[in-house]
């Protein structure tokens, strides 16, 4: 079975022929900051819900180093493996 593939700010960019810093700054919300045009800006924001893009979580936390939910990087599930990493004190 063939797997799906997930529609980057990489296949974006190159489909409008723009770069992936421009998609980028126009989906954080970012793009009067970066001067970027208007017309460019509702080009971006409508080919992204015409295709209905969904960031990638998982790579936007491994990005960012911020998770928005689920374990984080300090949640152990071995009591005996988050005392070795100074967390346990509260196991015993």
């Amino acid at each position: 079975m063939k797997m799906k593939h997930q529609l980057s700010i990489h296949d974006i960019a190159s489909q409008l022929h723009v770069s992936a810093t421009t998609v980028s700054f126009v989906l954080n919300g970012k793009a009067h900051d970066m001067r970027i045009s208007k017309t460019l800006e509702k080009k971006i924001l409508k080919y992204v819900t015409v295709k209905r893009y969904k960031p990638n979580s998982i790579a936007r936390s491994l990005r960012t180093g911020k998770s928005r939910g689920g374990p984080s990087a300090t949640w152990f599930p071995d009591p005996l493996l988050a005392f070795y990493h100074g967390s346990g004190a509260a196991c015993i």
